[in-house]
């Protein structure tokens, strides 16, 4: 799994994941997205596009992330979500939990 952070005007963090979000790469994602997700008011678009797979450790991060960003006055929300990985989010029903776009675009449209 690869990751990188680009912060853009209006304060907000975008984290490009690439690859497979599993038990393997999910502690150097929780590290980076509980460090954004800490700030006050943070604005965090985790950008999925290039993500493959992902599996409960990855959910389980990207929830807890949601959390702390929420607990500080912020909002992270999701985008790009390919067709497999939004199939794991329906039938988790996480999809009723994040609020998810269909690119990053529409993300930080919505966070600016």
């Amino acid at each position: 799994m690869e990751l990188r952070v680009r912060r853009q005007e209006g304060g907000v963090a975008v984290v490009d994941v690439e690859g497979e979000v599993d038990l393997h790469g999910t502690p150097r994602l929780r590290d980076a997205l509980t460090e954004l997700a800490r700030s006050a008011n943070a604005k965090v678009v985790v950008n999925l596009a290039r993500v493959n797979y992902i599996d409960s450790s990855g959910l389980g991060v990207l929830v807890g992330a949601m959390k702390e960003a929420g607990k500080s006055g912020g909002k992270l929300v999701l985008a790009g979500l390919n067709r497999e990985v939004r199939t794991v989010f329906d039938l988790t029903r996480l999809s009723r939990f994040f609020d998810i776009y269909d690119s990053e675009t529409a993300a930080l449209a919505k966070l600016t």
